[in-house]
């Protein structure tokens, strides 16, 4: 894939997000589109701003 095998480990466990870059290497790699993989960012990512706004109440 061309990148650190740390940032990969960290996408996998939730430490980092998926960045552009790695949505497009993932998309070659796989054979799938960079917007699968930034679509399972932004979904991650609202999943985890609702549990933020239920916990505090807002």
């Amino acid at each position: 894939m061309g990148v650190p095998l740390n940032r990969l480990n960290e996408v996998i466990h939730g430490r980092r997000g998926v960045s552009a870059d790695t949505a497009l290497r993932l998309a070659r790699l796989l054979h799938t589109s960079p917007e699968f993989w930034m679509n399972l960012q932004v979904a991650s990512d609202l999943y985890q701003a609702a549990r933020v706004l239920e916990r505090t109440g807002a």
